[in-house]
């Protein structure tokens, strides 16, 4: 087990949950994923059309430079939803443009063949793993988790909530005015190549927005 994960914490996500009543009037989470509306723009029920995807080709938009007009490639959107793992412990998956994160890979894996197996994520679970702050974690700016440089962190978990059994790596370059996650991997099948997963490229400002409502949602940092 990794040093930095800790056991969960009792109410860490409380604040996130609304609540139902069994039969017994006891307060329960509900058993189905909900989302905070703040930090999810989903756009009707998004769907992956392509196993390997980067961002829709006909996603243009033109911008006016010295009264001449240039096609300029929209940036990606960044999102999460919340997954109920159980009655106390909820997980955060990544959403590139309304799908998940665990979705796009697990298809991109299955189309370049690998079997052992294909997919297998989950969300992250922040009371599982010291992350440190998620403000400056989804930055990149907080140590690498495998040694591999800066912006180096887990992206995606395994299914099971433990972070080290089968995570999914990415690193976050961070410029001016734009975020990348590039540099994809598995540690567990290294000879796997993620070259043609992603690269995934967000508008700075929005990402930064997104992930500040998903720390104020959340209640944590």
């Amino acid at each position: 087990m990794d040093p930095r994960v800790k056991p969960e914490e009792d109410g860490a996500w409380g604040g996130v949950w609304s609540k139902e009543s069994d039969a017994s009037g006891h307060d329960r989470l509900p058993s189905t994923p909900i989302f905070c509306p703040a930090i999810l723009p989903m756009q009707g029920a998004a769907k992956v059309s392509n196993a390997i995807r980067r961002r829709p080709p006909d996603r243009e938009k033109l911008t006016a430079n010295s009264d001449r007009f240039y096609p300029e490639q929209m940036k990606n959107l960044l999102s999460f939803k919340f997954e109920n793992k159980d009655e106390e412990t909820v997980a955060i998956v990544p959403c590139v443009d309304g799908v998940g994160l665990d979705q796009l890979v697990a298809d991109f894996e299955r189309a370049a063949g690998y079997s052992d197996p294909a997919g297998g994520y989950g969300g992250l679970i922040p009371s599982f793993y010291r992350f440190g702050p998620l403000s400056s974690y989804f930055l990149g700016q907080e140590e690498p988790v495998q040694g591999g440089g800066q912006g180096e962190i887990y992206i995606l978990s395994c299914e099971c909530g433990e972070v080290g059994c089968w995570p999914l790596v990415a690193h976050v370059r961070l410029h001016q005015n734009k975020l990348i996650w590039e540099g994809f991997s598995q540690p567990h099948r290294p000879r796997r190549n993620y070259e043609s997963f992603g690269p995934f490229e967000f508008e700075r400002q929005q990402y930064e927005q997104v992930i500040e409502d998903l720390v104020r949602c959340h209640g944590v940092d």
